[in-house]
């Protein structure tokens, strides 16, 4: 799990990405949108070789408030509203990273089904917030932020192909 937070970090630091619209596709060949809240916040697919079939969603978040690493291996419930129309998981914190004052995490562990991609491809915008039932995410000094997601549908179909090659 620790490399999946690793490689989401080269990405992230990666001045070789490529733009299509609101999202990114870095050199690993994951696809996502970035935060508006928070521009490191990103809401995404990992699209790996052998693997190009199934759409690992991922979150990553970050926060300046201690205790989030103690938190590693449980779930959350995360509620995506997608222009009004509001659906839910549970994701893992997989994997945390202490990178200067702020620790940045890495929710994922779900293979999300077509259904869900298209919503996606039919919205405009995304808020993704935490639930506030929960220890973990009380950890966290911001629980929400919404995701600009017009274009989906040009950047996963690049992303898919790439996958592919």
């Amino acid at each position: 799990m620790k490399k999946l937070l690793l490689t989401l970090l080269i990405s992230l630091m990666s001045m070789f990405s490529h733009a299509e619209d609101n999202w990114t596709i870095d050199d690993s060949n994951w696809i996502y949108a970035n935060g508006t809240t928070v521009n490191g916040h990103k809401f995404g697919f990992a699209k790996d070789k052998g693997r190009c079939d199934e759409n690992l969603m991922f979150i990553s978040w970050s926060t300046y408030s201690n205790g989030l690493e103690e938190f590693e291996g449980q779930d959350v419930k995360v509620y995506m509203e997608f222009d009004g129309k509001v659906t839910h998981t549970t994701l893992d914190l997989i994997s945390t990273y202490k990178f200067g004052g702020m620790t940045l995490a890495m929710f994922s562990n779900v293979v999300m089904p077509e259904e869900f991609l298209n919503i996606i491809r039919n919205s405009k915008n995304l808020i993704v917030a935490f639930s506030t039932k929960n220890n973990l995410t009380k950890v966290l000094d911001i629980q929400n932020d919404t995701f600009n997601i017009e274009g989906f549908t040009k950047a996963y179909d690049k992303a898919q192909s790439q996958c592919m090659q």
